[in-house]
């Protein structure tokens, strides 16, 4: 997708310089940062796709994950 946008001079100087000093060609800077405030992909909320099924298991098919030993717990006096 192509977009125009209007800069004063001012702004289009700032963008020019802070994309040099990011090491970046202008439309790439200006994409980087019109990227950065778009929402997430509401499928995936932000994470990778199919990260939630692949570490814990699906809640809908296939089996649970399996929870690990948990070690023993220190046990103490009753506070008062």
């Amino acid at each position: 997708m192509t977009i125009i946008i209007e800069l004063s001079p001012e702004k289009e100087n700032t963008l020019r310089q802070e994309a040099a000093r990011h090491g970046l060609p202008m439309n790439d800077y200006a994409r980087a940062l019109v990227e950065r405030h778009l929402p997430a992909d509401p499928e995936t909320n932000g994470w990778p796709s199919g990260f939630f099924e692949n570490t814990f298991g699906s809640l809908i098919e296939g089996p649970a994950a399996e929870r690990l030993d948990q070690g023993k717990y220190e046990e103490r006096e009753p506070v008062s």
